[in-house]
């Protein structure tokens, strides 16, 4: 079976637990009662970072040794935030007449993760909260839906009820004392819509620049065990992987994938012609590369010195023109 109907399959999985489990968590901080609470209350656990809960050094381990192991599966099948980037992405994909420049490699901005990882860490010792639910990815979506979405959810309730009141026809609960900060709603809509625009425009930026969470995940699957691997022997250099990539970390020139920065949505996976591209973890690379860069300069150098020494050799009576030719002495005499 070629690879690339293989991993539609997969592809289609990860797309299903992330909607699913984006779903699950939307309605159960959405909800005013406890009922979705208590059925859904275990997924908030397994999240790297629990909303309201207190940090689970195991929970942390877990995912620690899991992308050690697979990659940044976290962050494209569980993160709710990565689900909302993604259809973020796809949705700006879709309004345009020509996406597929969107996206191309770009070199990782290492100094502003580790930046963002710092500030975050010292506000959690701090007890300084406000920092990261703004940029913690978790807590972040948990506020946009708990402060914006939540009460326009309780009033619409309301609404419904005195319908079903007045006309008789249902009967639905209503729901008191929705009240939320102003404050509160404003920035968790400014960020939503800061991470939003974003992924409108270049896919998964938040992810590999300022998420203190895609940081910590992607110095460990650095050494990924499982990876995207690209074989040299049968990429055509097509670029349609890269055109793919939401988290622009295939490099085309050296036939790598960055793997601190890959989210492991396995786009790259189903659009290669030729099944170059592999999840595996095997490498399939070329020992010794076919080209390699050269200074520009040193090109230059190189240049400029073989034609000096070829320029001397053709001045006579200069010591390369003399020896440039033959004063060997025959061995036999001609009579």
């Amino acid at each position: 079976m070629p690879y690339i109907k293989r991993y539609q399959a997969l592809k289609k999985s990860r797309v299903a637990v992330s909607a699913v489990v984006t779903a699950m968590l939307t309605l159960m901080w959405v909800e005013f009662s406890d009922m979705l609470l208590c059925a859904y209350g275990w997924i908030e656990r397994w999240l790297v970072i629990p909303v309201g809960i207190s940090i689970s050094l195991i929970t942390i381990a877990f995912w620690i040794a899991f992308t050690s192991l697979f990659g940044r599966i976290y962050c494209s099948s569980i993160c709710p935030l990565g689900t909302f980037q993604d259809i973020a992405a796809g949705l700006g994909r879709a309004s345009r007449r020509r996406p597929q420049g969107d996206y191309r490699y770009s070199r990782p901005l290492n100094s502003l993760r580790y930046i963002s990882l710092a500030i975050t860490a010292i506000c959690w010792i701090m007890s300084i909260a406000i920092v990261p639910a703004l940029i913690e990815p978790d807590h972040m979506y948990s506020a946009f839906i708990i402060n914006a979405v939540k009460p326009v959810w309780g009033h619409l309730n309301n609404v419904i009820a005195r319908i079903g009141v007045a006309t008789g026809w249902w009967s639905v609960t209503y729901v008191a004392g929705i009240s939320v900060s102003a404050l509160a709603v404003a920035l968790s809509a400014v960020s939503m819509l800061t991470v939003g625009t974003l992924a409108w425009f270049n896919g998964r930026t938040f992810c590999n620049t300022v998420c203190p969470v895609g940081t910590i995940l992607g110095c460990v699957s650095r050494q990924a065990l499982w990876r995207i691997d690209i074989d040299t022997d049968l990429c055509i250099n097509c670029g349609k992987c890269e055109e793919a990539c939401k988290a622009s970390c295939i490099d085309l020139r050296d036939h790598v994938a960055d793997s601190s920065r890959c989210v492991n949505c396995f786009n790259c996976l189903t659009v290669c012609p030729n099944d170059a591209i592999f999840y595996r973890p095997t490498r399939k690379q070329l020992s010794l590369p076919m080209m390699q860069r050269i200074d520009a300069s040193k090109i230059g150098a190189t240049t400029q010195a073989a034609t000096d020494a070829e320029y001397r050799c053709s001045v006579p009576g200069s010591r390369q023109h003399k020896s440039s030719y033959n004063t060997t002495q025959p061995d036999e005499t001609i009579s």
